[in-house]
């Protein structure tokens, strides 16, 4: 949600907004997992973190609270919510809040989400790195899972150059055996001095799967979807590479080519489109999220689903323009 207006004006009301989009879903203020904000000035962060308490909840949720400069003109602040239903019966257990009341992480049901960590201590790419993987896995332990049970991590970095670096590091911790989790990586302007940031979503039930498609299955650390109980979690996904080998430069074909990727990875999981339940857009400028709001209402005319688009400083090569993960319903097993 995005609103006009002051900061505090915009803040206070894209907090409602989602609180009350969230109460017709039938989640309580309680019931809220996650919060992701994105923030023009990253100073805000105090503010946010207040003004969350006040309006919403004393309950935090996990975090993630990201400075992006080139949001759309006026725009100061986002917010997006996930949570669940009181019909669901699952309650929101937190684990380990810090001083401001934010936890490392929060299961619901068979589901822990951990906040988005940066380094502690600053020093060179590998050094930061190692040391968000390891605030993570502890996040996830404080829950009652490991890295093993990851389903989807969501990673940036503020050099595009540290995409290889990361990848290496990051295979240690998430890729020692068995299939990986999916993933999202993009880039910010800045990580308050930091280098890196990582969060992760993990699954503790059985019903897990991972689904790869495409030239790259297992070249990356990470795979194109994983089925973790009802949710199918996809990966970013790009439109950049056609089958035969040649390119997509140019915006328009990229799009659409990235929705055939997105369609032909939930298709491979024996999932259908029509049960997408959430996307989340990555564009590199902020007047791409209007073609990929376009394109993706012609790509998928009957989907209904909750969606966001976000201004990132890049993703993982220069030639890409758009990137877009995605969170499915999975059908009941017959």
């Amino acid at each position: 949600f995005t609103a006009s207006g002051t900061f505090c004006q915009q803040l206070e009301s894209v907090l409602r907004q989602a609180v009350e989009a969230a109460a017709r879903a039938g989640a309580s203020p309680d019931g809220i997992v996650k919060c992701d904000v994105v923030l023009r000035d990253i100073a805000q962060e105090e503010h946010v973190i207040e003004t969350y308490r006040r309006l919403v909840s004393k309950n935090m949720p996990a975090f993630r609270i990201a400075h992006e400069a080139g949001l759309e003109s006026g725009v100061e602040v986002g917010v997006e919510l996930t949570g669940v239903t009181l019909d669901s019966g699952l309650l929101a257990e937190r684990f380990c809040p810090d001083e401001k009341g934010i936890p490392v992480s929060v299961r619901a049901g068979d589901l822990v989400y951990t906040s988005n960590f940066l380094p502690d201590t600053k020093g060179s790419f590998e050094f930061e790195a190692g040391q968000v993987m390891e605030k993570t896995v502890k996040a996830l332990e404080a829950a009652g899972a490991s890295a093993a049970n990851a389903v989807k991590n969501f990673a940036m970095l503020v050099d595009i150059d540290k995409f290889s670096d990361f990848n290496t590091v990051y295979a240690m911790t998430f890729t020692p055996s068995g299939d990986p989790p999916a993933r999202s990586l993009i880039g910010a302007d800045s990580l308050n001095g930091f280098q890196v940031s990582l969060e992760s979503i993990a699954y503790l039930g059985n019903r897990r799967k991972s689904v790869s498609v495409g030239a790259l299955s297992g070249k990356m650390p990470f795979c194109s979807a994983m089925i973790a109980g009802d949710f199918l979690f996809v990966s970013g996904q790009i439109g950049i590479l056609n089958m035969d080998g040649t390119y997509n430069i140019e915006l328009e074909p990229q799009t659409e080519h990235m929705y055939r990727v997105i369609e032909a990875v939930v298709n491979a999981a024996d999932c259908d489109m029509k049960n997408c339940l959430k996307y989340d857009g990555f564009a590199i400028k902020p007047e791409y999220q209007d073609i990929m709001r376009t394109k993706f209402a012609a790509a998928f005319p009957e989907n209904g689903c909750a969606g966001a688009e976000f201004v990132v400083s890049f993703l993982a090569n220069a030639a890409i323009l758009v990137e877009m993960d995605m969170v499915v319903a999975v059908e009941e097993e017959r």
